[in-house]
């Protein structure tokens, strides 16, 4: 789903409204305030929102005030068998940047899921509000194809987004739509169950199926976080050309001079993509989520950190000396298109 004036509305009150007060409401009060007024419910899914956001800031002090000690220890074994020589933090943040978050299996210990499109895998987490304080007591992490295949299926080592038509932006929504929906699908069957026996969870130390799905994650994860480096690092000449068009936007829409930017451009947008641009310009996190190379030229996909349900979207034609223009700019709704049907 492109972004329309609609879903500018939409996104203006879950952005302007929702997230900001959620993020407040963690930060300024204490147990012995305004969040005993909560339930447990709705402690958990305002220290799930903030959780997403606070790993953006500071990975370590986001575990401390959200993870229980046995998935702090969780966390510091993912980051030690699998990123190795990268700092944990780094990936973290990258894969929270854009993160799709599932709120499903509404029994006493909901479960939070943050879906990341681009490496196709789940976080999952269980949560529980212990002495006042939501928690994150379990955690699992597996890809897309573990929960929206059969338990008889095995899972397939690409990202969903990556095997359709080349429909590009189309694939991207409805990889996000479909693996939300299975999940959710999957884990409703779960209330008052245990979730990691319905999910096909359980046993992590000896089930295959489990184990290979963990093990494609860790590669997909692995290789979005290697586009990016090479995206921002990359001496290459073509990858120099689309990245300085893309910092100059960039830097453009900072500083409030897109107007300026577009007047010695051919470039396609909309007035919607033009005031979403408005929006998040004071916005001073914002990362590349992923660079994909087509037969003629380039896309690249930004994200703001506090507008992580859309994804702006930039392609980038090559000319016939091989120099690469900003084409057209599209701004994908995410939320508009789980939400209100795609």
């Amino acid at each position: 789903m492109k972004i329309n004036k609609c879903s500018i509305a939409v996104l203006l009150v879950l952005e302007l409204v929702f997230y900001p007060a959620l993020a407040e409401e963690v930060k300024e009060t204490g147990p012995a305030t305004e969040q005993h007024k909560l339930s447990d419910k709705q402690k958990i899914l305002l220290s799930a929102t903030s959780f997403r956001s606070s790993v953006l800031n500071n990975y370590k002090a986001s575990l401390d005030k959200y993870a229980s000690i046995k998935i702090k220890s969780w966390f510091k074994s993912i980051d030690d068998e699998w990123w190795q020589v990268i700092p944990g933090g780094m990936v973290w943040q990258r894969l929270m940047l854009d993160a799709q978050m599932l709120y499903t299996n509404i029994s006493n210990n909901p479960l939070v899921l943050y879906y990341s499109v681009w490496s196709d895998i789940y976080l999952i987490t269980e949560w529980k509000v212990m002495e006042g304080e939501a928690k994150i007591i379990d955690a699992e992490i597996v890809s897309g194809d573990f929960f929206r295949l059969s338990q008889d299926d095995e899972v397939h080592s690409t990202p969903l987004w990556s095997r359709s038509s080349p429909y590009l932006l189309n694939a991207i929504t409805e990889s996000i739509v479909v693996s939300l929906n299975k999940a959710n699908e999957v884990f409703l069957k779960s209330e008052d169950m245990n979730w990691r026996g319905v999910g096909g969870l359980e046993d992590p130390l000896n089930n295959n199926r489990l184990l290979a799905s963990k093990s494609i994650a860790k590669n997909n994860i692995l290789s979005n976080f290697y586009n990016i480096m090479r995206f921002n690092g990359d001496d290459e000449t073509k990858i120099s050309s689309i990245r300085f068009n893309i910092y100059y936007l960039l830097a453009s829409v900072s500083s409030g001079r897109l107007d300026e930017f577009l007047a010695g451009e051919n470039t396609s947008l909309n007035n919607a993509v033009k005031d979403y641009l408005q929006i998040v310009k004071d916005i001073k996190k914002v990362g590349i989520v992923a660079h994909v190379e087509i037969k003629e030229g380039s896309w690249v996909f930004i994200v703001f950190s506090e507008s992580p349900y859309i994804v702006l979207a930039v392609l980038l034609n090559k000319d016939a000396n091989g120099s690469h223009k900003i084409s057209q700019i599209e701004a994908i709704n995410y939320a508009g298109a789980y939400n209100y049907g795609y």
